[in-house]
This record gives structure tokens, C-alpha cells and sequence, in this order.
């Protein structure tokens, strides 16, 4: 279920809303609509998560250049982790430049009783090895995060990618599912699964796997 929403970084409204598109025009969905809108689709599925939300600083609106304000952002994905937490379900979180924030708002989210969601996927991470760390070492909720690892993103840059996964324990490492791309594609050079068996955290069964479905 997807509960993202945004400003535009000259609109005036205080509440947030979702960005929506009429006749190529931004449209301002007011706050109190998606916000409803998520919680009862939620509440229709029992078994969805919420996601994928997140933060995103080189991002822009589709056809202009407006940038939504980063402290909206992260405004509105508070908004959205907190109501993850109070339902029960996992979040999918995407973050481009901008993990410090993304820590700080998960450690204010504890110290404010808003609370975690129960499981956190950092889809397609693209933070520090460090940072890695520093996640799960987040008092009381540490255990809670799990790393994702796409081709798209991640194998555009397949020395950072092989660090970001050595950093990450094996038991939250999480691989998605685009690692067989078309032929000719150009995305990548050494994708996550096969960068994940050649640091040791996957077996030979599973690399002989992954040559064969690339082979198809």
C-alpha cells in the first residue's frame, strides 16, 4: 500500500497532501484524504505493509523541477512509519541522501512513543557500510532492519555495493527480485546475488542457481 505524499517547495500548505496530476497541472490531495485513504486500505488488507515510502533529496516532480521541501518529507514519512507501528505491519523505506535523517527519525520515533514498525526493509540501500551499523545497533529496534539490494540501483556502482553487503549481517540481507535484467540492458556488471555468493554469504548451490537464470 502505498501512502506516499508531497508539497511542491512553493506551496503554502501546512498539512500535507499527496501530488497528484489533472491535465499536466499538480494537484494537492489535503492531508486528511490520503491520510485516510492509507489507514482504510490498511485496514482492508490485513496482510499489505506499507510502503514503499521514504525520503528522496535528488528527486523532482514529474514535468517540472520543483523539489518537495526535505523537512515535509520527512514530516510525512514519520507520519506513515508511525501508522506501520500502530497497525502492526512492515515498511518498505526508500532514502536517497539521506540516511543521517532517516536515524534520527527512527531514534525520535521511540523517544516520542510513537513507536517502529515491526520490520523495516531499506529498499535498495544505498547508505554507508558504516550507517549499516548504526541501524542495527539502534537501542530496542536494532534487530528490526533489514537491507535490500537491487540491479537497478545498486549495481551501478558494484565496488560500493560489495562493501554495503560485506557491512551487513547475514541474516537481514535481503536480494530483490530484478536480478535477471534483458540482455543488452546495459544496468549492470555484477548484480547483488552474485556479488552476495562471492563474499561468502551464499552457498554454491545458490550460484549455480543464479547462472542458470541468467542463462534463460
Amino acid at each position: 500500500v502505498d501512502g506516499s505524499s508531497a508539497s511542491t517547495t512553493n506551496s503554502s500548505s501546512a498539512g500535507g497532501g499527496g501530488s497528484g496530476s489533472d491535465g499536466g497541472l499538480l494537484v494537492i490531495v489535503p492531508h486528511g484524504v490520503w491520510s485516510a485513504r492509507l489507514r482504510s486500505l490498511l485496514s482492508s488488507h490485513p496482510h499489505a505493509l506499507v510502503g514503499e515510502v521514504g525520503v528522496d533529496r535528488a528527486a523532482v516532480i514529474p514535468g517540472s523541477r520543483a523539489r518537495v521541501r526535505f523537512d515535509h518529507q520527512l514530516a510525512l514519512l514519520r507520519e506513515q512509519l508511525a501508522l506501520a507501528s500502530e497497525l502492526g505491519r512492515p515498511a518498505s523505506v526508500h532514502c536517497v541522501r539521506g540516511y543521517g535523517h532517516l536515524l534520527a527519525l527512527f531514534s525520535a520515533l521511540l523517544v516520542s512513543g510513537e513507536g517502529c514498525p515491526p520490520a523495516v526493509m531499506l529498499h535498495s540501500y544505498g547508505g554507508s557500510p558504516e550507517e549499516v551499523g548504526r541501524f542495527t545497533r539502534l537501542p530496542g529496534i536494532g534487530r528490526r532492519f533489514f537491507f535490500s539490494f537491487s540491479s537497478a540501483i545498486n549495481s551501478r556502482a558494484p565496488a560500493k555495493m560489495a562493501a554495503r553487503i560485506r557491512a551487513v549481517p547475514d541474516d537481514r540481507l535481503l536480494v530483490e527480485s530484478d536480478q535477471v535484467c534483458c540482455p543488452g540492458a546495459g544496468v549492470r556488471a555484477v548484480g547483488p546475488l552474485e556479488a552476495v555468493v562471492a563474499l561468502g554469504a551464499l552457498g554454491a548451490n545458490c550460484w549455480r542457481g543464479c547462472r542458470w537464470h541468467r542463462r534463460q
